[in-house]
């Protein structure tokens, strides 16, 4: 093991391991020597893989920040950000944010990760068209909680394909996949690198891969909207307002580095992190590969504008929320998101 990764602390467990970890972490935005520190969570090393490019290049010892990150989190990103266990999500559901005010949670998104149908893929088991799928009378799609991309698609789906369908809810892609596998539900929500193993081994097949140009082209609205996005409690960004500026600062020089140097070369550093065990650098490759055209809609810079994010809160209105008002001033740009710890204002 490098110095380098040494200088990283890995944490890929929830519950009292992660709290105390933050107990250790969350108090004083600085580190031993003056260096600022941040936690961040993440749901899988491949949505974190700026992260640890940062770490390998030396990004974050060059902008002076310590990071502690908890991967492999999948849909408990959010409540470990609330919890205070974390100072940020990463590639949190955009939707996410909009939940938490709407309970009362003073929440702030920082940088937008993603979007153009990154959970709008619909597998089905081989030999199933999408006129076998619209006959059943009764049909289950198993999906993420409501508020995840995935929900929201399988929401819209539904209504645009005339699905007769209810929804099963899993916390990650392998119960998606297993439940597909095992008839107790006739096709699955999600982005389309969670479900590659399992069209690879011919256990299912793409009814929708909105990977593919022709199909973001065919079911994604235009402009896209943001599906994807890091995000904190404002009070505590406010207090680690020196620490989250150099975080994104590494992080972006990271993002660069992975659109400069491609996929492969990213899942060469991806692999040395204790969260991607188990997962082969050719794995980690095409998941990485499927994620690229996603990273870049609407933009590659992180940076959301009030534009956007309109866009955004228009289309969350599809994603079957309840109560939900894309014109409630709670939601509004400047209510909710503030891009100056990206811009370094």
């Amino acid at each position: 093991m490098t110095k380098r990764w040494k200088a990283l602390t890995l944490t890929v467990v929830a519950g009292l391991a992660a709290g105390l970890l933050s107990a250790c972490s969350g108090g004083s935005s600085s580190g031993a020597g003056g260096t600022d520190t941040i936690t961040i969570a993440s749901n899988a090393p491949t949505f974190t893989a700026a992260v640890y490019v940062a770490q390998d290049q030396g990004f974050f010892k060059a902008h002076g920040v310590n990071v502690d990150v908890m991967d492999n989190q999948g849909p408990n990103v959010p409540t470990l950000v609330v919890s205070g266990r974390a100072d940020i999500g990463i590639g949190a559901p955009a939707a996410e944010p909009v939940l938490l005010t709407s309970k009362g949670q003073h929440v702030t998104v920082v940088y937008g990760e993603g979007g153009g149908g990154l959970s709008a893929s619909l597998l089905v088991r081989p030999g199933t068209t999408l006129a076998s799928l619209q006959s059943l009378q009764s049909c289950k799609i198993g999906t993420y909680p409501q508020g995840t991309s995935a929900y929201g698609w399988a929401t819209i789906f539904t209504k645009q394909l005339g699905l007769h369908c209810e929804f099963s809810i899993y916390q990650n892609a392998p119960l998606q996949v297993a439940a597909l596998t095992s008839k107790s539900v006739d096709a699955v929500m999600g982005s389309p690198s969670n479900f590659s193993a399992a069209v690879a081994a011919g256990q299912a097949q793409f009814l929708i891969d909105c990977s593919q140009p022709a199909d973001r082209a065919k079911y994604v609205p235009n402009p896209p909207a943001w599906e994807s996005a890091d995000f904190g409690i404002e009070s505590n960004l406010a207090k680690k307002r020196p620490a989250v500026q150099k975080f994104f600062a590494a992080y972006q020089q990271g993002k660069d580095w992975m659109a400069q140097h491609g996929p492969a070369a990213t899942a060469e550093i991806v692999a040395k992190s204790p969260a991607a065990k188990g997962t082969t650098v050719q794995q980690l490759t095409e998941t990485l590969t499927t994620n690229a055209p996603f990273n870049s809609i609407p933009v590659s810079t992180g940076v959301i504008t009030p534009e956007s994010w309109r866009t955004s809160l228009q289309f969350f209105s599809s994603f079957g929320l309840t109560g939900y008002n894309p014109d409630d001033p709670a939601y509004a740009y400047d209510k909710v998101v503030d891009m100056s710890f990206v811009q370094g204002k």
